[in-house]
């Protein structure tokens, strides 16, 4: 017993030194991804649907472009993550770019846009612990003109803001990681098409994920109601058949 409270004791001390080091929790590390293994096995996770786009620069000196702008594995958005389970969506970037900001110029705004139709419905704020934008969101461009493919940059205002259940930008395997866990319930049309966006004040480079997250089809929803309209007819039977006797 004293010397599991010891050890215990021990391993507090050197935590609190910096001994060990402690990576901030993230759902990308519970879906297994880290630098270099970016798939996810939705199934095994239990993920109803998951989406990744991954564009990592691999390019040599540092200040070289990596699209559209310049500034190598510090400006590099290398993933964009969109994810559904049955309560939450998750969102998800990994960057070279610290929240702290770099040569002046400061991360971006998670823009999404469901139904994919160039007007962005929401947006995450990075600056507020991921707080969640919402109707007529003025958006602001980049700093910096690369041909409105980094655009729009950041949220100025909107009708709605709101805290969502998880939020982190912090250290992931020699990169930054930018996550958002948030309730379904918040949002509207999250199935079906969509477009995810990010990038940084200078819009060096930009993060974009276009997919269509499936909507279930009639004859499953037809099912569905069958199923449940049977077991209602059964639990009114049994009673019936109760009454009588």
């Amino acid at each position: 017993m004293k010397r599991t409270i010891l050890t215990l004791l021990i391993t507090i001390g050197l935590i609190s030194l910096g001994a060990i080091s402690l990576q901030a929790t993230s759902f990308l590390t519970s879906w297994g991804v880290s630098y270099g293994n970016w798939d996810v096995d939705a199934n095994a996770k239990g993920l109803d649907y998951v989406n990744y786009y991954v564009e990592d620069w691999n390019g040599n000196p540092a200040n070289d472009q990596v699209g559209p702008g310049y500034g190598g594995q510090n400006f590099d958005v290398e993933a964009v993550y969109y994810g559904l389970d049955n309560s939450y969506a998750y969102f998800a970037i990994v960057t070279g770019f610290p929240i702290s900001g770099l040569q002046g110029y400061d991360p971006g705004d998670i823009a999404i846009d469901f139904g994919n139709d160039g007007n962005y419905d929401y947006g995450i704020d990075i600056d507020n612990n991921g707080d969640l934008h919402s109707s007529n969101i003025g958006w602001e461009n980049t700093s910096i003109y690369w041909g409105g493919v980094s655009n729009p940059w950041r949220v100025l205002s909107s009708d709605n803001s709101n805290g969502i259940d998880g939020f982190h930008y912090g250290d992931f395997d020699g990169r930054y990681s930018i996550e958002a866990k948030i309730a379904r319930s918040q949002l509207n049309n999250e199935l079906g098409p969509y477009h995810i966006h990010w990038t940084m004040e200078c819009g060096n480079d930009a993060g974009d994920l276009y997919g269509v997250a499936p909507v279930p089809e009639p004859s499953t929803l037809i099912l569905m109601g069958s199923g449940l309209l049977g077991l209602g007819f059964l639990r009114r039977t049994r009673r019936w058949g109760k009454k009588k006797k």
